[in-house]
């Protein structure tokens, strides 16, 4: 038996719908942070960019399903690839956005980005840093798949 190939755009999709959903939660939580803020949009950025991250893991787990949604797994590569990228450059742009609320001159925004007493800033630039090295070992240096 033959199996129904969906369309193209169902894996995009998919991953449009699921990675939306974390912004609505968001956005439904009573805040005194306008969605509209500078920090509101780089928060936004940040959790958009996280959930597509971890969508682009979920793609490289070879289920069989995620094979009828998006027709075949090369394409699945394919989108995992791009949705990776996608999440890098929101990734980026999410401290610069908040660089407006934890800083008020231009050398107080370079020390935003060195490690201090404020470990939630810490984790963010070490989350950053450590997702940058991971992918520049990914492009660079090509391990083989089974690692």
């Amino acid at each position: 038996m033959e199996q129904k190939q969906l369309s193209p755009m169902a894996g995009w999709l998919f991953i449009l719908i699921i990675a939306i959903i974390p912004l609505f939660l968001w956005a439904s939580i009573p805040s005194q942070i306008s969605a509209f803020s500078l920090l509101g949009i780089g928060k936004m950025l940040g959790l958009f960019g996280t959930t597509l991250f971890v969508l682009s893991f979920f793609l490289s787990t070879r289920l069989r399903i995620l094979e009828k949604i998006f027709s075949g797994f090369n394409k699945i590569y394919d989108v995992h690839s791009k949705i990776g990228q996608i999440a890098l450059i929101l990734l980026l742009f999410h401290p610069i956005f908040l660089l407006q609320n934890y800083s008020i001159s231009a050398s107080s925004a370079v020390r935003f980005f060195i490690p201090s007493n404020n470990w939630a800033i810490n984790w963010g630039i070490f989350a950053l840093f450590g997702t940058l090295f991971l992918i520049a070992i990914t492009l660079y240096l090509r391990p083989r798949y089974t690692i």
